[in-house]
């Protein structure tokens, strides 16, 4: 539960850059990189142009997860991380973490982000109640077969995040 916790925090902290940019502005990891340089013309800072470059492949796969085929990105080493996307419509990996997961592998975590049942490319499920939601949610954990592990989820991603974490403790 504190995994899901503090991560929604460091989500939801990087819409601010600071005083003078109190904006609102899509969440871009600035948690994991303290310090940000000053914005070029083009918006970005070197330190974020540099942070995209891909020191560890994506990779998209699919897994038969509690009968739902699953799609899922997974990049990197290290400390596992889990990407819960919430349940808009048009909400998946590509939409709502698209540039994180690359953010996130290249800062040393091994990220897992699927595409939840009835989203993106995963298949639709013959029952769509939350109780469902998460135990699919779960038995991808499960699939995956990590021994620690932290999850990160956005809007209904974190809701279900929390709800396996509150089962493990």
């Amino acid at each position: 539960l504190a995994s899901c916790c503090l991560l929604f925090f460091l989500c939801t902290s990087c819409f601010y850059r600071g005083p003078a940019r109190a904006k609102l502005r899509p969440c871009s990891g600035a948690a994991l990189f303290p310090n940000p340089a000053p914005l070029s013309k083009t918006g970005k800072s070197r330190q974020e142009k540099s942070s995209l470059r891909p020191v560890a492949a994506i990779t998209k796969r699919f897994a038969t997860v509690a009968g739902v085929r699953t799609h899922y990105w997974h990049a990197g080493s290290g400390p596992m991380l889990f990407l819960f996307h919430g349940q808009l419509p048009g909400s998946c990996v590509a939409t709502e973490w698209g540039e994180n997961v690359q953010r996130f592998a290249n800062a040393g975590f091994e990220v897992v982000a699927p595409d939840l049942a009835g989203f993106g490319r995963s298949d639709s499920p013959a029952d769509h109640a939350i109780p469902t939601r998460i135990a699919h949610a779960r038995a991808f954990i499960d699939h995956i077969g990590p021994g620690r592990y932290s999850v990160w989820g956005s809007s209904m991603g974190t809701y279900l995040g929390c709800e396996i974490g509150r089962a493990h403790v």
